[in-house]
């Protein structure tokens, strides 16, 4: 694993594995970036691994959009993969990073060869505006008041379903580095008006959805369930004493479905 960001164009990224392999492109989630992959940057083994840094994280250029939508994302992402001279992937998201991958899986389906969704975001764009506009100002205020790196430390408990070890604590310390208000406020934006589950039902390339049954930040009910709904053909692997990290809280686990997953 590139042991600091490798940065292309606009985008930065922590990668490993051969050119040669199958690319794999890993997503993190809001209060996260490419750091959280690094277990799987470092144990997943056959492919050529990407963990993008999302607009405005860890290195990343900001949108120029105040309000972007998950779109913008995609489309700077497929920037990279071209400069990459990456053809076709795997793409695995986690949290907010799956409204971004369901929305490139709908767009470029010849490019998408198979989709991973780990403690799944659905968004929140089927609410009313008026409900959208205040979740936005809502948690954009809370991270301006207490800063940032404050905020995601104080939630970082309710991420996992049980007391973290230290070992845990340190993998989601280091998820966290490189977050940034800016970023976050473009991402709030985008997840508040993203509709991951419409958007899901025009995929077409293979999909795994996994999701800690105790999580409590995207409760499955309300997340993962309703995107398992939205592609009944999708395959669901729930896990039991986690939370909304599966990949760091069990990332074992995690990785044995993902291997599993794509060799079939």
């Amino acid at each position: 694993m590139s042991d600091s960001n490798a940065a292309l164009g606009a985008s930065a990224f922590l990668s490993a594995g051969s050119a040669l392999s199958p690319g794999l492109v890993l997503l993190h989630g809001i209060g996260g970036t490419a750091y959280g992959w690094a277990q799987q940057l470092e144990k997943l083994q056959g492919y050529r691994l990407v963990a993008w840094n999302a607009c405005g994280y860890a290195g990343s250029a900001p949108l120029a959009s105040t309000s972007p939508r998950s779109r913008d994302y995609g489309e700077v992402l497929e920037a990279l993969l071209d400069a990459l001279d990456i053809e076709k992937m795997a793409l695995v998201a986690s949290s907010w990073g799956a409204t971004i991958a369901i929305d490139l899986a709908a767009r470029s389906p010849e490019r998408v060869t198979h989709l991973v969704l780990s403690g799944p975001t659905a968004g929140y764009g089927s609410l009313p505006p008026q409900e959208r506009e205040a979740l936005i100002a809502s948690r954009a205020d809370r991270a301006a008041r207490s800063g940032i790196d404050k905020m995601l430390e104080a939630d970082a408990p309710r991420l996992v379903a049980t007391q973290p070890s230290p070992e845990l604590s340190a993998r989601l310390a280091r998820s966290r580095q490189g977050v940034t208000l800016g970023g976050f406020r473009q991402a709030l934006s985008a997840l508040a008006h993203a509709d991951a589950v419409a958007a899901l039902k025009t995929v077409k390339c293979p999909t795994l959805i996994i999701y800690g049954q105790e999580d409590v930040i995207a409760p499955p009910a309300s997340h993962a369930l309703r995107l398992a709904e939205a592609l009944p053909r999708a395959e669901v692997r729930a896990i039991s004493g986690c939370g909304h990290l599966p990949h760091l809280e069990h990332p074992k686990l995690f990785e044995r479905l993902l291997i599993d997953f794509l060799a079939a």
